[in-house]
């Protein structure tokens, strides 16, 4: 079975719902990861799809996951201090016989966040888990020829404390590459900070692996 995974900085209001609709129709998109979306969940009544969302904190915009409703999926109760700098949404799916967990990050440019913050996400994470975001980071890894910056070295490390591998290339932002396994590693979904567009969506197809968690 596999999973169709959309991630996309929405950048706007509600007037924006037109275009979120036609990329979920036109990539029969599976689950959504959104971020600044700008407008209240509520508003997000698009059909087959329910919606999980986070309380925005200080300097956010408001995260949210669309689920298809046709797919079995719960939220995940994500209580982080409103001065964290960082918006996270959650959510379990089962796919299979496994429960994945998916997550949807902002990190605000308006507030600083510490090594620290990011150390408090740890425990949310599944052995199966896909933590999709807008991370205001910047590290060579993921952005070819970025120098890193402070955050970016925070979220560097985070990823290699947690075995966490990072689904897209250095490559500017855009539909990636079709088939990703999911690991018995979480993994990781981080768009380039450089490139066309700014904030385009991205797109990947997670198959169930038959292998088991480490």
């Amino acid at each position: 079975m596999s999973l169709k995974i959309l991630h996309h900085n929405m950048q706007g209001g509600a007037g924006r719902l037109a275009g979120l609709e036609h990329l979920l129709l036109q990539h029969d998109v599976d689950v959504a990861c959104l971020q600044e979306t700008h407008f209240a969940p509520s508003l997000m009544r698009l059909g087959h799809y329910l919606v999980y969302s986070a309380p925005p904190c200080v300097g956010g915009h408001g995260v949210a996951i669309l689920v298809r409703s046709s797919i079995r999926s719960r939220p995940l109760i994500v209580a982080l201090a409103p001065d964290l700098g960082l918006e996270f949404a959650g959510v379990t799916i089962y796919l299979q016989s496994r429960e994945v967990a998916v997550f949807s990050l902002y990190a605000t440019p308006a507030v600083r966040s510490s090594a620290d913050s990011w150390a408090m996400l740890s425990p949310l994470l599944y052995p199966y888990s896909v933590v999709c975001g807008d991370f205001y980071a910047h590290h060579h890894v993921w952005d070819s020829g970025a120098r890193p910056d402070r955050r970016g070295r925070h979220v560097m490390a985070w990823m290699e404390t947690n075995a966490l591998v990072l689904l897209n290339d250095a490559s500017p932002r855009g539909w990636g590459r079709p088939d990703n396994v999911i690991p018995p590693l979480t993994s990781l979904s981080l768009p380039p900070d450089s490139g066309y567009p700014q904030h385009g969506p991205v797109c990947r197809t997670l198959t169930a692996a038959t292998t088991t968690p480490a």
